[in-house]
């Protein structure tokens, strides 16, 4: 039967490619070798710049309490550099913008779809036309005038019928909503205290609407608001790049403005994203297949356009799902014939002209599902231009959309600098009439800001520092860990289907095999007290259910046999896998984590049996399974260990937060996943974490919440007490990930916040001082598009990029907010990028030296590398502890079988929504599946690493 395929784990890449990956006229890395972008005009640091360090002198003397603390002096540590960045000047007229509503009656008749469509006809009408060229309007419900409408004024437009319908006469209605006057914007970027707590991103959204009207005109708009990015086919039509699958690729711009100190910025970055190709959708369909074991991908059609013309007419759908049955197989009853018809006879009967080719071997779509359901053959669907594709990507298509994404830093810039003025509509001979009426214009130049290069801790184990240590990366080779787990009992779960690199238990390669990888754990310190594992086999069937339930029962009951009998059971299970299956790896964590309870460490027996890389894979490995198993993998030299002890860290508790939500993989009526990790040792190693599942957020303000996050803390407090001789900590610094700028309030501060005190008052001893530490909150964000770029070339790494440890907090960020950018790894390939570190309360009172350069050491501590990290531990590790509980309800948070769900936003136009009924049967069934979370053994450990 025709159905969907499946994504390995690390093909979980889906929409557009950005940021650090951005493209270029050339596939790979660029033309040439690495050099300074713009090398030969001199990199002046921006003249507003003087004056920032006098603007934060008066902060400091301004009675500021701990929420959204105001920016301390500017840090001082490291070494001294310039940077450019894509962040452009953009100036305007500090005149006033008259803000309107757009109300179109019938409000049925007009679609999101459609509404475009009647804003083009009312810029074309008589009554319209004194307006054209000095408004902008984002195609949908928000226009901006320079002149004040009439009041009423409505347009009564006539909107062409669509297939068999009848032209309609549609009414659009203006209404003000708001008079911005644009020198509130200036003030607040000069950082005048009294515009602080203005809604600033009303006045930024504005400015950023007039300089997308070009964009949004001639390109395809992917998402809104802050993460707006806009892809032409015309850039790469003559040299497409096929994805195969019945994808290709399009290029394209992401394009923001923001606030930094006396200058507004248009932050635009190179992105590259995946689209349909323009055919019949049963061709596209044969395409999918081809590519994931002869089923349709499990996210092919989502969101997708097709438009039929089988009925005399041109109609436009939009697939809702692709169902698992064919024309053949699908039945109804059909009221004219009387009688229970298959799909494939109705259309045979209603359209003998039009005979149908595929009747058993495709699935059908769905284009509608209520009142009544509607459903197509695909050979009667063509899918129009400009389609992007929302699903993941397998990983052929992964592969080749990052060849083509990753380029030097210096390809990236100029594409900035030359396509991206002339796509986008900025440059002098694109300017759009509406730029020029509202007085806004964008400098075709990259602000040159102040950055430093810190100074990086060096990583110790127990046999000395680690050698090759190079600022960011080192290598293992011939050290031990600072601690070495203990392993009294193991065992070897061998996964076998079709053609693998083991034949079976009595392979005789296995043991050999084997005794290495035991060999070098033991050289890192790990103790096996056992050498020679039983090896447990379990042969999977091939052809299976796309959930794989077969093959996962298999592994079930394996393993129950063994570790329910095994004395002692085995302290975890070395596995080895037959191919990267995201179902069958899921299936396995499940059992292990929460059913039985025993550590599992994964290998690819096909890419750890090559000599030559043999060694850094086992190594790899047993960085997690030291971890796993209470371990300590390394720690910081001397000198940085007692500055983090002493000045930073001191009797201190790291914490790290994060959610996870359904995704348009996952069942409409999906949970949420929180997770918590928080350190409970003194060299900042072990981070115990607790997983909750909880209802799916009813509206966009309470979707980040974490709902148990009293208790969350409170079990995090008590294992610290536990594992402290009753000792509990001074000072709580929480790394909160995955917020964006709109939700620090609303999520944290009102809702977060009471949270985490309230668990203070839980652990408090009865007739005992009230327990009251002093907090910090500190936003993490990945998700931006600010790149700096190396001016000298003695700051520049091999590939380009800027070195590790570069730090950048000036110049670059909103005026009012103590920020920072931080790049304290190495990047590897395409433009590296930092991750921007926002302090939202701050009880403890950081400088900007020691928040800085605690972060920056911080990122040499995450234990499962031998590289300083992107993103500081805590929030990296309670990253990973939300994807293992996304593991755990695979079948529901990943199974493509999506409904359209109302309160993650996915329920808009033409898409159908799930009844209430149906997400509480899928809520419950996740609840059941959940059952008591992770198992009492591993509670207290780093399972999830």
């Amino acid at each position: 039967m025709p159905g969907r395929g499946l994504a390995p784990p690390s093909t979980r890449a889906r929409g557009q490619f950005d940021s650090g990956r951005g493209p270029g006229p050339m596939r790979g890395r660029g033309r040439g070798a690495p050099q300074v972008f713009a090398a030969d005009v001199p990199a002046v640091e921006d003249e507003r710049l003087a004056s920032h360090d006098t603007l934060l002198e008066g902060f400091a003397a301004v009675e500021s309490g701990p929420e959204f603390p105001l920016p301390p002096a500017s840090g001082t540590k490291g070494i001294n550099i310039t940077l450019r960045t894509n962040l452009l000047p953009t100036n305007f007229d500090a005149k006033t913008y008259f803000d309107y509503e757009l109300k179109f009656q019938p409000t049925k008749a007009v679609t999101a779809d459609r509404k475009a469509k009647v804003l083009a006809l009312v810029e074309a009408h008589a009554d319209f036309a004194n307006y054209n060229g000095r408004v902008a309007h984002d195609g949908s419900q928000r226009l901006l005038s320079v002149a004040r409408l009439p009041d009423p004024f409505t347009i009564n437009v006539e909107l062409g019928g669509e297939g068999n319908r009848e032209p309609q006469i549609i009414s659009v209605e203006f209404v003000l909503k708001h008079e911005l006057d644009m020198g509130m914007l200036r003030r607040y970027a000069d950082g005048d205290l009294e515009c602080r707590d203005i809604d600033i991103q009303l006045y930024v959204s504005a400015l950023q609407l007039v300089t997308q009207q070009h964009a949004r005109k001639n390109g395809t708009r992917i998402g809104r608001d802050t993460q707006t990015r806009f892809f032409f086919r015309s850039l790469t039509e003559q040299s497409p790049i096929m994805l195969g699958g019945g994808l290709e690729a399009w290029r394209g711009f992401f394009m923001s403005i923001r606030p930094t100190y006396e200058q507004m910025m248009t932050n635009i970055n190179p992105g590259i994203a995946p689209f349909y190709i323009p055919r019949n959708l049963a061709e596209a369909m044969f395409a999918s297949m081809q590519q994931n074991r002869g089923l349709v991908a499990p996210d092919f059609g989502r969101k997708l356009k097709v438009i039929t013309t089988y009925q005399g007419y041109e109609k436009t759908w939009t697939i809702q799902k692709v169902l698992d049955t064919t024309a053949q197989m699908t039945t109804f009853y059909h009221r004219g014939m009387g009688k229970t018809v298959s799909v494939a006879e109705h259309f045979a009967s209603a359209f003998p002209n039009i005979p149908l080719q595929h009747t058993n071997d495709l699935p059908l779509v769905c284009v509608q599902e209520k009142p009544s359901a509607i459903h197509i053959p695909a050979e009667l669907c063509a899918i129009p231009p400009g389609q992007p594709y929302f699903g993941q990507l397998n990983g052929d298509a992964t592969t080749v959309i990052l060849n083509h994404a990753t380029n030097f830093p210096h390809v990236n810039a100029e594409m900035i600098m030359n396509e991206g003025f002339q796509y986008l509509g900025l440059g002098e001979d694109t300017n759009t009439p509406a730029m020029d009426a509202f007085g806004v214009h964008v400098e075709r130049k990259m602000s040159v800001v102040p950055g430093r290069i810190l100074p990086p801790p060096t990583p110790q184990y127990k046999s000395g520092s680690a050698p090759s240590f190079q600022p960011g990366t080192w290598n293992f080779a011939r050290m031990q860990f600072q601690v070495g787990g203990r392993v009294p009992n193991w065992a070897v779960l061998l996964l076998l289907q079709g053609k693998g690199t083991f034949t079976g238990a009595s392979d005789a390669s296995l043991r050999p095999f084997l005794d290495a990888f035991v060999s070098l754990c033991k050289k890192s310190g790990i103790g096996f007290t056992a050498t020679s594992p039983p090896i447990l086999e379990a042969r999977l069937p091939f052809s299976d259910d796309r959930h794989r339930t077969e093959a996962i029962k298999t592994i079930r009951t394996t393993l129950e046999t063994h570790v329910k009998t095994a004395r002692p059971p085995p302290k975890f299970i070395l596995v080895l896998l037959a191919d990267e299956d995201s179902r069958v790896y899921c299936g396995l964590k499940r059992i292990c984590d929460m059913e039985l309870g025993v550590h599992t460490v994964g290998m690819q027996p096909s890419k750890a049996m090559n000599p030559k890389g043999q060694g850094a894979y086992f190594g790899n490995v047993a960085l997690k399974l030291n971890m796993k198993l209470g371990g300590v993998n390394h720690v910081l030299d001397a000198v940085s260990t007692r500055w983090l002890k002493d000045t930073m860290l001191k009797d201190t508790m790291l914490i790290g937060l994060d959610v996870t939500h359904a995704s348009m993989s996952s069942k409409a009526g999906s949970p949420s996943l929180a997770a918590i990790v928080a350190s409970i040792d003194n060299n900042f190693s072990n981070y115990p974490a607790e997983l909750r599942m909880q209802r799916p957020a009813e509206n966009k303000e309470s979707k980040e919440v974490v709902a148990d996050l009293t208790d969350m803390v409170t079990g995090r407090l008590q294992l610290y007490k536990q594992k402290n001789k009753g000792k509990l900590p001074a000072k709580i610094i929480v790394y909160r990930d995955g917020l964006g700028d709109s939700q620090y309030r609303q999520t944290i501060l009102d809702r977060e916040l009471p949270s985490i005190k309230a668990a203070f008052g839980a652990v408090t001893t009865p007739g005992s001082p009230a327990y009251a530490p002093t907090l910090t909150i500190v936003v993490c964000v990945k998700r931006h598009n600010t790149r700096f770029y190396p001016t000298e070339t003695e700051h520049m790494s091999p590939n380009g990029n800027t070195l590790p440890g570069t730090i950048v907090d000036k110049g670059v960020g909103n005026p009012f907010l103590f920020e920072f950018y931080l790049q304290a790894h190495v990047g590897l390939q395409g433009t590296v990028k930092p991750t921007r570190y926002v302090v939202i309360y701050d009880e403890i009172g950081f400088t900007s030296n020691d928040l800085q350069q605690g972060t920056h050491m911080l990122c040499y501590l995450f234990p499962r590398a031998t590289k300083a990290v992107s993103l500081v531990p805590p929030a990296y590790l309670a990253d990973l502890a939300c994807e293992r509980a996304r593991a755990w309800l695979d079948t529901i948070m990943n199974t493509g079988d999506q409904l359209a769900d109302v309160s993650s936003g996915q329920g808009k136009g033409k898409r159908m929504r799930a009844t209430e009924e149906e997400k509480a049967q899928v809520l419950d069934e996740a609840m059941k599946m959940w059952g008591g979370g992770v198992h009492p053994n591993l509670g207290d450990s780093m399972f999830y690493i």
